[in-house]
């Protein structure tokens, strides 16, 4: 009976020890490249104001009420770990039209693309990784006047984006990435800034 129950408990052992050593072997913190791609929601953060602003300067704009209805993009990375934490990456988004409407009406719409390099630090170096980020860039963005006011144009000029996310891991090369970023843009597109709030995947190699 005692030779059974020890057979036993070895054997409860060795498939815990099997089923755990995978994970327990996996390298989170090793150097090295990674590509991900992710969907977003992008809140505009300024035009808002600076449109009613504008507006106020008139008689006939006094009291405008403008809305930038928020949109979904896409965006893709690609990045090299050179520190346990520390990585640096390239990062491009593009953002489906905002909707601009003023009075109930609808009287423009922009997109924008934007490409930073990005600093990666990287908090923790385990399982779930939380990070923050810096970088900058460039910022490409074109408004459609849809009620005949003039104001349709493209731009380009420089942006900045900060902010910071969580990466959780599901295998040692697959990885889940959640991040919300500030994109602050200046010169031609000034007062188009957005926050992005993403979920996607990453591969690491």
């Amino acid at each position: 009976m005692a030779l059974g129950r020890h057979l036993k408990l070895a054997g409860s052992i060795l498939l815990i020890s099997t089923l755990a050593s995978p994970a327990m072997a996996w390298d989170f913190d090793r150097s090295g490249i990674y590509v991900g791609a992710s969907g977003i929601y992008a809140l505009d953060m300024a035009l808002e104001d600076a449109v009613e602003e504008a507006a106020s300067q008139s008689e006939s704009g006094a009291g405008l009420k403008v809305k930038v209805e928020g949109n979904f993009g896409i965006q893709g990375r690609l990045g090299y770990r050179i520190l346990p934490h520390f990585a640096v990456e390239l990062q491009a988004e593009y953002i489906f039209p905002f909707d601009v409407e003023a009075g109930g009406a609808k009287i423009a719409e922009y997109d924008a693309l934007t490409a930073t390099a990005n600093a990666k630090l990287i908090l923790a170096t385990k399982g779930i990784q939380p990070y923050l980020l810096a970088g900058g860039g460039i910022m490409y963005a074109s408004v459609e006047d849809k009620v005949g006011l003039g104001v349709s144009e493209d731009g380009l000029g420089p942006v900045f984006r900060g902010g910071g996310g969580i990466d959780f891991y599901l295998t040692e090369s697959i990885v889940v990435s959640v991040e919300s970023t500030y994109v602050l843009p200046f010169e031609e597109v000034d007062e188009l800034d957005y926050l992005s709030i993403g979920l996607g995947l990453q591969y690491r190699f």
